[in-house]
């Protein structure tokens, strides 16, 4: 018997990968230019970064359900089979991972020295969770989910944005 090469059944479907469109850099100065083409280019770059972590996440979390899905089948050849996947694409997701961290650090490296502010206070972070909950309700992730499985880190409290794009997670 054949495991199943479909994911889990809690499973959540791909996120169709974000266009970054942003605004034109041709009115300002040129020495605003400049910095605004820099931010242009790292902001593109952290966007891709992003969605190649995010891409090597979702493989890895595919094979690991398929490897599940082949431990109940009681398929030791197909376990093995997924096993010698994920142990694969394991040093792509930890790559894909420590290249998003570099990208943000870039990014949140340049908006300081632009001196820009991303301080965001409780109510903002309140409303900003608000819309990333009903954002992913849409795409089927209800929010009793969500807050279980995430819990008291959706808790509103003051947070600064470019500090948390600067951390490094791989």
């Amino acid at each position: 018997m054949r495991a199943s090469p479909r994911a889990p059944a809690g499973a959540r479907g791909s996120l169709a990968p974000v266009k970054v469109a942003l605004p034109s850099c041709s009115g300002p100065g040129a020495k605003l230019a400049s910095s605004c083409r820099r931010l242009h280019s790292l902001a593109i770059a952290w966007v891709a970064a992003l969605q190649r972590a995010s891409a090597s996440a979702q493989a890895l979390a595919t094979t690991v359900g398929r490897e599940s899905a082949a431990g109940k089948a009681h398929n030791s050849a197909a376990v093995a089979l997924q096993r010698k996947n994920a142990l694969r694409l394991l040093p792509k997701l930890r790559g894909a991972l420590r290249a998003q961290g570099s990208a943000g650090s870039a990014l949140a490296s340049l908006l300081r020295c632009l001196h820009v502010s991303s301080a965001l206070d409780a109510a903002q972070a309140a409303a900003a969770v608000a819309a990333v909950e009903q954002g992913l309700a849409h795409r089927g992730l209800p929010t009793a989910e969500l807050e279980t499985e995430a819990g008291s880190s959706l808790a509103a409290k003051p947070v600064d944005l470019i500090a948390v794009l600067a951390s490094r997670i791989g």
